[in-house]
Protein backbone atom coordinates (compact mmCIF):
# COMPACT_ATOMS: atom_id res chain seq x y z
CA UNK A 1 0.00 0.00 0.00
CA UNK A 2 2.74 2.53 0.67
CA UNK A 3 4.85 1.55 -2.45
CA UNK A 4 1.11 1.92 -4.76
CA UNK A 5 0.07 5.34 -2.55
CA UNK A 6 3.43 7.28 -2.62
CA UNK A 7 5.23 5.89 -5.98
CA UNK A 8 2.78 4.19 -9.14
CA UNK A 9 -0.16 6.21 -8.25
CA UNK A 10 1.71 9.90 -8.45
CA UNK A 11 4.12 8.57 -10.98
CA UNK A 12 0.51 7.33 -13.42
CA UNK A 13 -0.98 10.65 -12.91
CA UNK A 14 2.91 12.58 -13.67
CA UNK A 15 3.67 10.71 -16.52
CA UNK A 16 0.05 9.26 -18.57
CA UNK A 17 -0.38 11.87 -21.28
CA UNK A 18 -4.27 11.55 -19.28
CA UNK A 19 -5.82 11.86 -16.12
CA UNK A 20 -8.34 8.81 -17.60
CA UNK A 21 -5.36 6.91 -18.32
CA UNK A 22 -3.63 7.50 -15.53
CA UNK A 23 -7.11 6.07 -13.38
CA UNK A 24 -7.29 3.68 -15.13
CA UNK A 25 -3.77 2.27 -14.66
CA UNK A 26 -4.49 3.12 -11.04
CA UNK A 27 -7.87 1.26 -10.50
CA UNK A 28 -6.32 -1.80 -11.98
CA UNK A 29 -3.41 -2.01 -10.24
CA UNK A 30 -5.54 -1.09 -6.59
CA UNK A 31 -8.10 -4.20 -7.31
CA UNK A 32 -4.81 -6.59 -7.56
CA UNK A 33 -3.16 -4.61 -4.67
CA UNK A 34 -6.55 -5.07 -2.48
CA UNK A 35 -6.73 -8.53 -3.37
CA UNK A 36 -3.53 -9.64 -2.55
CA UNK A 37 -4.00 -8.34 0.59
CA UNK A 38 -7.26 -9.63 1.33
CA UNK A 39 -5.90 -13.06 0.59
CA UNK A 40 -2.58 -12.04 2.77
CA UNK A 41 -4.38 -10.85 5.51
CA UNK A 42 -6.58 -13.95 5.80
CA UNK A 43 -3.81 -16.38 5.93
CA UNK A 44 -2.03 -14.18 8.57
CA UNK A 45 -4.71 -14.52 11.04
CA UNK A 46 -5.22 -17.89 10.09
CA UNK A 47 -1.70 -18.28 11.27
CA UNK A 48 -2.42 -16.17 14.12
CA UNK A 49 -4.63 -18.34 15.34
CA UNK A 50 -3.56 -21.64 14.51
CA UNK A 51 -0.58 -20.94 16.27
CA UNK A 52 -1.72 -19.04 19.21
CA UNK A 53 -0.98 -21.34 21.89
CA UNK A 54 2.54 -22.65 20.58
CA UNK A 55 3.59 -18.86 20.99
CA UNK A 56 5.20 -17.53 23.78
CA UNK A 57 5.45 -13.80 24.47
CA UNK A 58 3.46 -11.28 26.10
CA UNK A 59 0.16 -12.16 25.44
CA UNK A 60 -1.29 -8.34 25.41
CA UNK A 61 1.27 -7.92 22.00
CA UNK A 62 -0.67 -10.99 20.75
CA UNK A 63 -3.98 -9.94 20.98
CA UNK A 64 -2.94 -6.50 19.57
CA UNK A 65 -1.07 -7.99 16.76
CA UNK A 66 -4.05 -10.08 15.94
CA UNK A 67 -6.29 -6.96 16.06
CA UNK A 68 -4.16 -5.30 13.73
CA UNK A 69 -4.43 -7.43 11.13
CA UNK A 70 -8.61 -7.83 11.46
CA UNK A 71 -8.17 -3.95 11.59
CA UNK A 72 -6.01 -4.18 8.48
CA UNK A 73 -8.29 -7.16 6.39
CA UNK A 74 -11.33 -5.39 7.04
CA UNK A 75 -10.42 -1.88 5.78
CA UNK A 76 -9.23 -3.78 3.16
CA UNK A 77 -12.03 -6.43 2.27
CA UNK A 78 -14.46 -3.39 2.75
CA UNK A 79 -12.26 -1.73 -0.10
CA UNK A 80 -12.13 -4.22 -2.30
CA UNK A 81 -15.78 -5.65 -2.20
CA UNK A 82 -17.87 -2.29 -1.53
CA UNK A 83 -16.06 0.67 -2.47
CA UNK A 84 -14.00 -0.29 -5.10
CA UNK A 85 -17.10 -1.89 -6.84
CA UNK A 86 -19.65 1.08 -6.29
CA UNK A 87 -16.69 3.32 -7.39
CA UNK A 88 -16.31 1.72 -10.71
CA UNK A 89 -20.57 1.70 -11.08
CA UNK A 90 -20.35 5.25 -10.51
CA UNK A 91 -17.61 5.75 -13.07
CA UNK A 92 -19.90 4.05 -15.26
CA UNK A 93 -22.18 6.67 -15.16
CA UNK A 94 -20.36 9.35 -15.74
CA UNK A 95 -19.34 8.09 -19.07
CA UNK A 96 -15.84 6.60 -17.86
CA UNK A 97 -14.68 10.09 -17.34
CA UNK A 98 -14.69 11.70 -13.93
CA UNK A 99 -13.08 14.88 -14.51
CA UNK A 100 -15.56 15.47 -17.36
CA UNK A 101 -18.36 15.41 -15.17
CA UNK A 102 -19.29 18.86 -12.95
CA UNK A 103 -17.84 18.55 -9.24
CA UNK A 104 -21.74 18.95 -7.84
CA UNK A 105 -23.35 16.09 -10.10
CA UNK A 106 -24.72 14.35 -7.78
CA UNK A 107 -22.82 11.46 -8.98
CA UNK A 108 -19.61 13.42 -9.31
CA UNK A 109 -20.22 14.32 -5.59
CA UNK A 110 -20.90 10.49 -4.62
CA UNK A 111 -17.53 9.08 -6.40
CA UNK A 112 -15.68 12.17 -4.75
CA UNK A 113 -16.95 11.01 -1.04
CA UNK A 114 -16.23 7.16 -2.07
CA UNK A 115 -12.74 8.36 -2.73
CA UNK A 116 -11.91 9.91 0.17
CA UNK A 117 -13.42 6.74 2.05
CA UNK A 118 -11.03 5.18 0.12
CA UNK A 119 -8.36 7.38 0.45
CA UNK A 120 -8.81 7.71 4.08
CA UNK A 121 -9.40 3.33 4.53
CA UNK A 122 -5.94 2.86 2.75
CA UNK A 123 -3.98 5.77 5.13
CA UNK A 124 -5.38 3.91 7.88
CA UNK A 125 -4.34 0.13 6.81
CA UNK A 126 -0.48 2.16 6.08
CA UNK A 127 -0.67 2.85 10.03
CA UNK A 128 -2.05 -0.45 11.28
CA UNK A 129 0.83 -1.81 8.92
CA UNK A 130 3.79 0.65 11.11
CA UNK A 131 1.71 -0.19 14.30
CA UNK A 132 1.79 -4.36 13.18
CA UNK A 133 5.35 -4.03 12.63
CA UNK A 134 6.29 -2.07 15.49
CA UNK A 135 4.58 -5.13 17.69
CA UNK A 136 5.71 -8.07 15.65
CA UNK A 137 9.35 -6.72 16.67
CA UNK A 138 8.38 -5.42 20.52
CA UNK A 139 7.12 -9.25 20.34
CA UNK A 140 10.49 -10.84 18.88
CA UNK A 141 12.16 -8.80 21.00
CA UNK A 142 10.36 -10.17 24.48
CA UNK A 143 10.45 -13.87 23.02
CA UNK A 144 14.43 -13.65 22.99
CA UNK A 145 14.43 -12.07 26.38
CA UNK A 146 12.65 -14.74 27.91
CA UNK A 147 15.01 -17.18 26.84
Amino acid sequence: MVFFSFVVAPSAFAVLPSRQLAGELVNSSIGKVETIGVLSGTLLILFQAFTWSSLRGASNLKVARLIALILMNAANAALRFWIAPAMARLRVQMGGTVDNVLANDPVRVEFDRLHQYSVQLMGSMILLGILLLFLTVRFWMNRSAQG
